[in-house]
């Protein structure tokens, strides 16, 4: 009966040294990343925190989505092949149509995107940085800013109303943001 209480003992201290062996810490992360030798972690917040790399990550990402919302939603607005009267077409035909209105929505959808967050984004942060303050008042001075550069086409009446307009869905926006 000892030799089987001997060789219990045996094998559970077996079994601890083995979770000993096995329970190696993980490697800590080199403070100054090894891939930019040359430069600090200070000058890499430094360039991710600009206003000019905001702006464009902005609106590289907004014109992505604008595309995607453009090309999704292009099905919905031709509906030309469901009339009684519209010329019959094969069905290779009616695809490549398809996927060409697709693109031309898409491609228009993510210009305004675009200019709408780029604006958005690069007039906030760069009055963010003058006033020295981040309250509400940068995001609606942003948004009048995204809503003029939107409807410049259509004059200075279209301007204001665009500026009114975006002035006012970033207030609500910032107000229902704040709360969460």
């Amino acid at each position: 009966m000892s030799s089987s209480s001997s060789s219990s003992s045996t094998s559970s201290t077996s079994i601890n040294n083995n979770n000993n062996l096995n329970q190696t810490p993980p490697p800590t992360p080199p403070s100054d990343p090894s891939w930019f030798p040359n430069v600090s972690v200070n000058q890499i917040e430094d360039v991710v925190g600009s206003c000019p790399f905001k702006a464009t990550t902005s609106g590289v990402l907004g014109g992505g989505l604008g595309f995607l919302f453009g090309a999704f939603f292009a099905g919905a607005g031709n509906l030309d092949h469901l009339r009684p009267d519209a010329p019959k077409k094969s069905t290779w035909v009616q695809v490549k149509e398809g996927f060409r209105h697709s693109a031309t929505r898409g491609k228009s959808m993510a210009r305004g995107f675009a200019l709408a967050g780029g604006v958005y984004v690069g007039c906030e942060c760069l009055i963010e940085k003058r006033r020295g303050k981040s309250d509400i008042w940068n995001a609606i001075m942003g948004g009048c800013a995204a809503g003029a550069a939107l409807s410049a086409k259509g004059g200075p009446q279209a301007m204001a109303l665009g500026c009114a307009g975006f002035a006012a869905f970033s207030t609500v926006i910032e107000l229902v943001m704040i709360e969460h």
